[in-house]
């Protein structure tokens, strides 16, 4: 990778976790105090900030430009939702998320159906990252917009392994243990950033502004939510 470019990333990535840590939902010491409602909560909201994204993976393959794009997406895709290429059986990352919440007692699919996942602050996070990449595409054109694209996807699967850690202290805080901590590990564990390190590497050579223009997107869009997650936690447990 570009030298500046990873000092870049670097840069970018101790700025979101200096913010990140700021937030007192990913203060173990505060969130070991969560009632089971609270814990419930948590586990329903983060549901739907989190399970639109494999839906946006196939999107995104509609736009993609080249072969090299489609397959990184397609990859991702099969990861997520648990498709092997050697016949073995594996869980989607939507059944490990659903045996976590399990484990404080909520049922995901069941909130999720009855409307009780959506906040105001889940739909502008979902309906935001749409409207970026529809408005790249629209207002910068197709070449520009896709580099612009491609690098808020890359952000936002370069925080799975900022972000998860952070999660799975937040677990241990609750209590889980065993099979109901392999959603958060999997996740710190991913590489779903490397999939498509090397086209934003190719981008950043040619049109660095576009990379700095996603990783800022996907920077503000997650603190904002994450920061309405925790506000509304903390309400609750007053």
């Amino acid at each position: 990778m570009n030298a500046d470019l990873e000092s870049f990333i670097r840069g970018w990535r101790e700025a979101y976790v200096k913010q990140q840590q700021a937030i007192l939902l990913f203060n173990p010491e505060l969130t070991a105090k969560f009632t089971i409602a609270q814990q419930q909560t948590f586990f329903v909201i983060f549901d739907e900030l989190r399970r639109h994204f494999t839906g946006l993976l196939g999107y995104l393959a509609g736009l993609a430009p080249d072969q090299q794009y489609k397959r990184a997406l397609l990859q991702n895709w099969k990861e997520e939702n648990g498709v092997s290429d050697d016949g073995r059986e594996l869980f989607s990352h939507d059944d490990l998320y659903r045996r976590a919440a399990s484990s404080v007692g909520v049922d995901v699919l069941v909130e999720s159906h009855a409307g009780r996942t959506r906040r105001s602050y889940t739909d502008a996070f979902n309906d935001g990252f749409v409207r970026f990449i529809v408005e790249q595409i629209v207002i910068s054109g197709r070449k520009i917009g896709w580099n612009r694209i491609w690098s808020a996807v890359e952000a936002y699967e370069l925080l799975d392994n900022v972000d998860y850690p952070a999660f799975l202290r937040l677990a241990h805080s609750f209590g889980l243990k065993g099979e109901a901590l392999t959603f958060f590990e999997i996740h710190c564990l991913v590489e779903h950033f490397e999939l498509g390190a090397e086209s934003l590497d190719e981008i950043w050579a040619v049109d660095s502004d576009s990379v700095r223009i996603g990783f800022a997107f996907i920077k503000k869009l997650q603190l904002t939510a994450f920061r309405a997650l925790s506000d509304e936690l903390f309400v609750r447990g007053k």
